[in-house]
């Protein structure tokens, strides 16, 4: 989980993210089939651009969800202890 939290921090500090690195989160995420809001979350990665437009995703509005992304990781993590 470390490596996917690393990468959306990452994400959510640069300035323009890059394409590749919503794949490689979006990858990552593949670990967590069957939880709905970690598939919306992929679903919105395979949206993103950084140009943004009618049918993608900003980058403003993804790092918001990878936000609540990382709030969803951190709530699954206190459940399995």
């Amino acid at each position: 989980m470390q490596n996917l939290k690393t990468a959306i921090t990452k994400f959510m500090k640069s300035s323009i993210p890059k394409i590749e690195l919503a794949n490689v989160i979006e990858v990552q995420l593949d670990k967590y089939e069957g939880d709905d809001f970690l598939e919306q979350t992929q679903e919105m990665l395979a949206m993103y651009s950084p140009r943004s437009g009618k049918y993608l995703i900003s980058s403003k509005v993804m790092k918001e969800r990878l936000q609540k992304t990382l709030e969803h990781l951190a709530a699954l993590s206190e459940e399995s202890q």
